[in-house]
């Protein structure tokens, strides 16, 4: 079982942003740790540009690949980062059943996660060849979401003739909110891709579909963790 930490150098929003602290701990070391006490998960990698990033993944117990320039951009996407990791290992002849990616921005992951991801997706092997983790969209729910036209006026988005609805009333929909992705190896070397033809969602609590993308989401992810912490969540 494979594990694939992304952490870029670089960040447009926010510099060194993998190794900015959370709770007193780099945000890269957020996954690492969480695929370490997850024992099905036999190897952990976190690719980065970075010097400084792999330098302290190693210290915390990950193991580490240089990714190449061209995968380092702003514009570079993760899957074919992690592919990247899956051909060094099978250029060297270690090969895997299944990945799992895990982004630093999305730190509340814990091996918990994991394990239940993996045994639902082993679980339903027949019928889905990869899984990622969904949560309830309600702010954005299409019901609560207008356009806004040109002279400042609101159209809604799905209905014809808005009326106010309680949540209650909506129709229940989810988005994707990157707590981990996980594939078939064998399907996602087809795909480069964890949402495939045939992929699974796992529901997950609200809480956990907080990211960092801007300095905001540090002091809010902070107050999370303390309300988790009160609460015997963590």
């Amino acid at each position: 079982m494979l594990c694939v930490v992304p952490a870029r150098g670089g960040s447009k929003s926010i510099p060194m942003k993998n190794l900015r602290k959370l709770a007193g701990q780099p945000l890269v070391a957020w996954p690492i740790k969480a695929a370490l006490n997850c024992n099905l998960i036999t190897e952990i990698v976190c690719s980065s540009d970075n010097e400084e990033i792999l330098a302290f993944a190693k210290t915390i117990g990950a193991n580490t690949h240089k990714r190449p320039p061209h995968l380092s951009t702003d514009d570079a996407a993760s899957p074919p980062v992690v592919m990247d990791v899956i051909a060094e290992f099978e250029k060297n002849g270690r090969f895997f059943d299944y990945v799992f990616m895990l982004e630093p921005t999305s730190p509340l992951t814990d091996s918990l996660d994991l394990t239940t991801a993996l045994m639902n997706l082993e679980e339903n092997s027949i019928k889905f060849d990869s899984l990622v983790t969904v949560a309830e969209s309600v702010s954005g729910h299409p019901d609560f979401t207008f356009s806004l036209l040109q002279d400042k006026s609101i159209v809604s988005i799905n209905q014809e003739n808005w009326k106010v609805r309680r949540r209650q009333d909506i129709s229940k929909l989810f988005f994707i909110e990157g707590t981990l992705y996980l594939s078939k190896v064998e399907t996602f070397k087809k795909t480069i891709a964890f949402v495939q033809e045939r992929t699974m969602g796992m529901i997950v609590p609200r809480e956990k579909s907080f990211e960092i993308d801007e300095e905001l989401d540090f002091y809010l992810l902070e107050a999370i963790l303390e309300y988790r912490k009160e609460f015997k969540y963590v």
